[in-house]
């Protein structure tokens, strides 16, 4: 009787080893042990240690973290892509400008297609009275002859004219040779928008002033009042070296002559310069203007600019332009 149980169970480890080794060649010593258990005795199952368990839950808690990752980043991936496609810039013709919306970039702005107005300034660095920097030529912009160019090119805007106004420094660090870099521009942009026929190059006058007298009797050549404000009065300088110096002259003459009929005493006589040329020969309607001078103040010159609008875009759409 003993005998058998003996072969009895002999022959159950020896079925048990045989299953254990097809079932895995890679089982430990306490997993084989626990498995030859659970195979020959169901009702004493042992419960695999609480480590074990934990091992097995962190690693597939990690592989499915893994899976979460990849899915988020290609979501990423497609928001990434898909934003950019749809901000991507369209690439305008060079006969269709692109509006920059109020905004200057690489320092021109653009009001609207087609402008037919450049303003630049030869002399960006001309300031006015009230600049902190105090000589009246610096990169001062808000206090400056370009702030009145970026107030002027508004105006005009009001009235349906289409301007580019760029505030590029000419004078700045080096003063010689602004002119020479300001013809640059305007052939840059002239050759950008073909749409111009107008180019204004805004300045203000300045004069050697050595006493408060000198001072106070200039700031009252330079000032009017209009409709109970004081605005800085405006003018024409026109280069007698230019080749349509007389074509140029004359314009200059009509267009003050206009102006002091609708607003009397806002203009000062127009300027010839025997030994300027000032570019004016890249334009037929070249307009070199000096809003002020440098004992105005900013607040000052920016009233002017509403007439000065008026005034040209009155006159032009006279001419038919």
């Amino acid at each position: 009787m003993i005998s058998k149980k003996i072969i009895s169970i002999g022959l159950i480890t020896s079925v048990v080893f045989t299953v254990c080794i097809k079932t895995s060649y890679a089982l430990e010593d306490e997993k084989l042990l626990n498995f030859l258990i659970n195979t020959s005795y169901p009702e004493t199952k042992l419960e695999q240690p609480k480590d074990e368990e934990n091992k097995e839950k962190e690693e597939k808690n990690k592989k499915e973290s893994k899976e979460d990752k990849k899915s988020s980043k290609k979501e990423d991936e497609f928001v990434k892509m898909y934003v950019g496609e749809e901000n991507l810039p369209t690439e305008e013709s060079s006969n269709k400008v692109a509006v920059t919306n109020g905004k200057y970039v690489d320092n021109v702005l653009v009001t609207k297609e087609q402008p037919n107005i450049l303003i630049y300034h030869t002399h960006g660095g001309e300031t006015y009275a009230n600049s902190p920097a105090g000589n009246y030529h610096s990169d001062d912009k808000a206090n400056s002859t370009l702030e009145v160019g970026a107030t002027l090119t508004k105006e005009l805007s009001k009235r349906g004219r289409s301007v580019v106004h760029n505030t590029t420094y000419h004078d700045l660090p080096e003063f010689v040779g602004a002119y020479g870099r300001s013809l640059k521009t305007i052939e840059t942009m002239q050759a950008k928008y073909s749409s111009i026929d107008m180019i204004i190059d805004l300045h203000r006058d300045g004069r050697k002033l050595d006493s408060k007298e000198a001072e106070k009797n200039f700031k009252d050549t330079c000032t009017a009042n209009i409709n109970g404000e004081n605005v800085a009065k405006f003018m024409f300088v026109v280069g007698k070296k230019s080749e349509n110096y007389e074509q140029n002259l004359k314009l200059a003459q009509e267009i003050t002559a206009f102006a002091e009929s609708k607003y009397p005493g806002i203009t000062r006589p127009v300027v010839p310069k025997d030994n300027g040329r000032y570019n004016q020969f890249k334009s037929n309607k070249p307009l070199l203007i000096e809003v002020g001078g440098q004992m105005n103040t900013i607040e000052e010159a920016k009233a002017s600019t509403k007439y000065i609008a008026e005034v040209l875009d009155e006159f032009f759409k006279q001419k038919g332009a």
